[in-house]
Protein backbone atom coordinates (compact mmCIF):
# COMPACT_ATOMS: atom_id res chain seq x y z
CA UNK A 1 0.00 0.00 0.00
CA UNK A 2 2.77 2.42 0.77
CA UNK A 3 4.58 2.03 -2.50
CA UNK A 4 0.87 2.62 -4.17
CA UNK A 5 0.47 5.99 -2.23
CA UNK A 6 4.26 6.90 -3.32
CA UNK A 7 3.51 5.99 -6.69
CA UNK A 8 0.13 8.51 -6.73
CA UNK A 9 2.05 11.15 -5.09
CA UNK A 10 4.75 11.35 -7.85
CA UNK A 11 2.42 11.11 -10.12
CA UNK A 12 0.20 14.29 -8.75
CA UNK A 13 4.14 15.74 -8.20
CA UNK A 14 4.90 15.12 -12.12
CA UNK A 15 1.27 16.93 -13.06
CA UNK A 16 1.70 19.74 -11.00
CA UNK A 17 5.00 20.66 -12.31
CA UNK A 18 3.88 20.29 -16.16
CA UNK A 19 0.97 22.45 -15.38
CA UNK A 20 -1.30 20.14 -16.11
CA UNK A 21 -2.91 20.04 -12.19
CA UNK A 22 -3.73 23.49 -10.03
CA UNK A 23 -1.82 23.46 -6.58
CA UNK A 24 -5.13 23.31 -4.70
CA UNK A 25 -6.38 19.98 -6.98
CA UNK A 26 -2.95 18.75 -5.84
CA UNK A 27 -3.91 19.36 -2.48
CA UNK A 28 -7.14 17.57 -2.43
CA UNK A 29 -5.75 14.30 -4.04
CA UNK A 30 -2.99 14.17 -1.12
CA UNK A 31 -5.81 15.03 1.49
CA UNK A 32 -7.83 12.46 -0.48
CA UNK A 33 -5.05 10.10 -0.19
CA UNK A 34 -4.37 10.39 3.24
CA UNK A 35 -7.86 9.64 4.39
CA UNK A 36 -7.72 6.47 2.11
CA UNK A 37 -4.68 5.72 3.81
CA UNK A 38 -6.12 5.85 6.96
CA UNK A 39 -8.89 3.89 6.09
CA UNK A 40 -6.77 0.75 4.94
CA UNK A 41 -4.94 1.17 8.61
CA UNK A 42 -8.06 1.01 10.21
CA UNK A 43 -9.65 -1.84 7.90
CA UNK A 44 -6.55 -4.16 8.63
CA UNK A 45 -6.40 -2.93 12.32
CA UNK A 46 -10.12 -4.53 12.20
CA UNK A 47 -9.13 -7.84 10.27
CA UNK A 48 -5.90 -8.57 12.44
CA UNK A 49 -8.35 -8.21 15.79
CA UNK A 50 -11.21 -10.55 13.91
CA UNK A 51 -11.47 -14.20 15.08
CA UNK A 52 -9.18 -16.24 15.32
CA UNK A 53 -6.74 -13.52 15.72
CA UNK A 54 -8.63 -11.53 18.30
CA UNK A 55 -5.97 -12.80 21.24
CA UNK A 56 -3.52 -10.95 19.66
CA UNK A 57 -5.70 -7.74 19.31
CA UNK A 58 -5.96 -8.00 22.98
CA UNK A 59 -2.24 -8.30 23.73
CA UNK A 60 -1.08 -4.96 21.39
CA UNK A 61 -3.98 -3.06 23.02
CA UNK A 62 -3.08 -3.78 26.20
CA UNK A 63 0.54 -2.26 25.62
Amino acid sequence: MINQIQSVDTGIRAATQANQLEPDEARDLRTQITQLDRAAQRAREMERCRPPNISSCWRSSMM
